[in-house]
């Protein structure tokens, strides 16, 4: 299991302006810290999907390789940018090994 930042008060971050912005994720840094994470190389998921790109330098300043949005799609490493990747959800996937493959396990046995 991985653990990584969600933020630290689930706010909007695009909402928040830099000087906030910068406390939610220096907080939720240690966070990750005080549960043993590292905090060197960490992901941060975006509360509600919610970033801006003005937030990435001080993302990568603090060691964050990968930001995942709530965009649902499989990410293309060659041309989406590692601080705002699409993701699919459990949600978006098959309950049950038994389950008919969905739009997204035919994608990915293509």
């Amino acid at each position: 299991m991985y653990i990584g930042s969600h933020g630290y008060d689930h706010y909007w971050l695009n909402t928040l302006d830099p000087d906030e912005q910068r406390r939610e994720i220096d907080l939720s840094i240690e966070f990750l810290l005080h549960v043993g994470a590292r905090a060197d190389s960490w992901i941060m998921s975006y509360p509600y999907g919610a970033y801006d790109e003005l937030m990435f330098p001080m993302l990568r300043e603090r060691g964050c390789r990968v930001g995942l949005s709530t965009e649902v799609r499989i990410a293309d490493l060659a041309h989406d940018h590692a601080l705002a990747l699409p993701r699919l959800d459990t949600n978006d996937l098959p309950k049950r090994a038994t389950a008919a493959p969905s739009e997204w396990t035919r994608a990915v046995s293509r």
